[in-house]
């Protein structure tokens, strides 16, 4: 997790689910890997966007495209 954090560009908060890309395992319809999720990393985008549909401010897709541009997302 702290190695996550110390790759970050802004503040070292984390708002991604992150995965080691060397812990990655395929074996047919089946994937295993590693992954590190800060405590607060997924419900933060999700309320903004929450928050938008309930005020009927745009469409689902747009919302998305908002946060993730405003939070630095990719």
């Amino acid at each position: 997790m702290e190695y996550a954090k110390d790759s970050q560009l802004w503040n070292r908060d984390m708002m991604e689910l992150c995965v080691w890309e060397e812990s990655l395992y395929v074996n047919k319809n089946e994937v295993s890997f590693f992954q590190a999720v800060h405590q607060e990393s997924i419900v933060v985008p999700e309320n903004v966007d929450a928050i938008r549909a309930v005020m009927n401010k745009c469409s689902r897709e747009e919302s998305i495209a908002k946060t993730n541009k405003s939070l630095g997302l990719k």
